[in-house]
């Protein structure tokens, strides 16, 4: 018979599922020098992989199914896709998305600070001064809505960018700037979890290791679609600073 967590193991690294390059993102987030290694949820897939396989092989009574399936599976049974998306969301994942467009959203709020004084002093002394200063409408809640829906996030990206595309201050600027930031990036992957609202993660009746496997499984399909919704995190965090460097250099200029 082969060792549970040999298979396991096997299962997770034989495969290549966790050695994609892709799977790990280190990024910098902007003005920062502190660099972030983004694989929690990989990680959190492996251990739970892991803890089962290494429950399986001490060859559990129904009385040790029983508690192991309360203390692994309890809190989520019942919820839908959706719900156990978001639960994964905030306990696995680190706030470096939300950080980082709040970081933004102030380093703008700063910006826009210095170009109405400095507006203000060029309108005491009689200089006339030509500037465009876009406005940013957002949606309700963006900021919290960004860390669970791609689209959301990307929408939130692509807000920064017009703005700071259609900022016009060059004649306040002792540097004038005429570099453009590209669109932001779209998800890579078309994956989705079917059935959102619906899909409700099931329990056994009777706590046996196969029905714990089968609600492990569940737990592992949203939680493989949140491992992508990391890389996408991932992968925005470093465009994200592009946008922070270009705010932060019209910030320096006007200081």
């Amino acid at each position: 018979m082969t060792c549970p967590v040999v298979e396991t193991i096997q299962q997770i690294y034989g495969s290549g599922a966790f050695e994609d390059e892709d799977d790990v993102g280190t990024v910098k987030l902007g003005g920062s020098d502190v660099e972030y290694v983004m694989n929690e949820m990989g990680y959190y897939m492996m251990l739970r992989r892991i803890e089962l396989a290494r429950f399986e092989l001490s060859k559990p009574t129904p009385e040790a199914c029983a508690a192991k399936y309360k203390k692994m599976f309890s809190g989520m049974v019942g919820m839908t896709y959706s719900q156990l998306r978001v639960r994964l969301i905030d306990d696995v994942l680190g706030p470096h998305m939300y950080n980082q467009f709040i970081k933004i959203v102030d380093l703008i709020g700063q910006l826009e600070e210095l170009i109405v004084a400095r507006a203000d002093t060029y309108a005491k002394t009689g200089r006339a001064v030509n500037i465009s200063l876009p406005d940013i409408i957002w949606s309700p809640h963006i900021d919290r809505l960004i860390m669970y829906d791609p689209s959301a996030l990307e929408y939130a990206m692509g807000r920064l960018v017009d703005y700071m595309n259609k900022l016009n201050v060059n004649s306040m600027l002792k540097t004038p700037i005429s570099a453009r930031i590209p669109p932001p990036p779209k998800m890579a992957t078309t994956a989705a979890l079917s059935d959102t609202a619906q899909t409700i993660v099931g329990g056994p009746r009777v706590c046996t290791l196969d029905a714990m496997k089968e609600v492990l499984e569940q737990e592992m399909e949203v939680a493989q679609y949140v491992r992508e919704i990391e890389k996408y995190h991932c992968r925005v965090l470093a465009y994200s600073g592009t946008i922070y460097d270009f705010c932060a250099s019209i910030v320096a200029d006007l200081s």
